[in-house]
Formats: C-alpha cells, sequence, structure tokens
C-alpha cells in the first residue's frame, strides 16, 4: 500500500500547562489520600476530570491542564503538606500524533516497544524520539507527547516529516480539553 492510499495521521501541537509533585519521603500514601487515589500508578496516564495525570517516575506525578485552566491550581494546592510541587509549564511543549498508523509513525525514532500493553491506552512511558527525551502518553485516540520546549521544534519537524513518508497527513493543533474529553462537557 502506499503513503496515498493510507489512513491520514494527524501531527499537531498542544498548548499545555504543567506542574510536577514529588512525594516528600514517607507521603506518597498521604498525598495519595489528599487526591483520593487518583493519582495514576507508575507506567499510568489518567485523566481527572479536566487535568491529566502521569507518572514514569516514582514517587511523581505530572499534572497536565489547559492553559490558565484553574484546575490545575486547584489540585495543586493541597499538595504541599505532603509533597515539593514544580511548575513546569514553560519547560515542555505537547505534540500530538493520532490516526491509525500513529504507533507506527513514533516506533521509526521510539526506543520502546509500541505494539505490546505497555503503552495499551491509560498507559505512559519515557523514552527518546529522534534523540529527543519525551514522555509519551498512549490515550485511547492517539499519542500526547511531552517534549522539552528547547527540542520540541526539533521533534515536531521529524514527525512532520516521518509522517508524510508515511501516510496522508493532516496538520492540526489539538485544544487541551479534547484530550480530557472536557470540551464535549
Amino acid at each position: 500500500m502506499s503513503a496515498s492510499d493510507a489512513a491520514p495521521l494527524t501531527v499537531g501541537c498542544c498548548e499545555l500547562d504543567a506542574a510536577e509533585i514529588i512525594a516528600r519521603p514517607g507521603r506518597r500514601e498521604a498525598l495519595q489520600s489528599r487526591h483520593a487515589g487518583r493519582l495514576p500508578a507508575l507506567q499510568h496516564a489518567a485523566v481527572l476530570g479536566a487535568l491529566l495525570g502521569v507518572s514514569v517516575r516514582p514517587d511523581r506525578w505530572l499534572l497536565l491542564g489547559a492553559p490558565g485552566a484553574p484546575a490545575l491550581a486547584a489540585a495543586l494546592a493541597p499538595s504541599a503538606a505532603d509533597a515539593v510541587v514544580l511548575e513546569r509549564g514553560a519547560g515542555l511543549r505537547g505534540l500530538w500524533v493520532a490516526g491509525p498508523a500513529h504507533r507506527e509513525l513514533l516506533a521509526r525514532g521510539c526506543r520502546l516497544d509500541l505494539g505490546g500493553d505497555e503503552l495499551a491506552p491509560n498507559r505512559a512511558g519515557a523514552t527518546l524520539i529522534a534523540q529527543t527525551p519525551v514522555t509519551l502518553l498512549a490515550l485511547a485516540h492517539g499519542m500526547l507527547l511531552l517534549a522539552p520546549a528547547s527540542l520540541a521544534q526539533h521533534l515536531h519537524e521529524w514527525l512532520l516529516l516521518s509522517a508524510r513518508a508515511l501516510a496522508p497527513l493532516t496538520e492540526r493543533d489539538v485544544p487541551f480539553q479534547q484530550l480530557t474529553g472536557e470540551s464535549s462537557r
């Protein structure tokens, strides 16, 4: 099958704010309790209302939200007693990849096995793609890539170039609310 016969791939940016919660020693259970057990397990991602949560390191979680949304600040407020909270929004950029061949596209530059259960929907992982450190969040309808802001343009260009060789390409930015399903409520 030629690239022109394949179903299209979507590649775009996703504007977001991010904060990292790092549990203080011995306070993980208290932190989980304050968040009603909703912080995702290691190597998992979860929709938390208007937020996305992800954990790829022990006792650390990234909370992602729409730019300027009050939900992120509200979620972080009770965490200070049990955790260190770092604002990460300026340092991360979100890229979105979707379509039937999105895993094949990412596999061209990724060291993780994207075909197995390791990155089934609601799973997460950290890897290199096109020599860029990336946190991957597998969602039901595509993959969110979090990359350092300084390298995001390089990764975006690599994704576009690689996608064009694989399938028809649609370039479309995705609003964060679409990832959590909040835009349909």
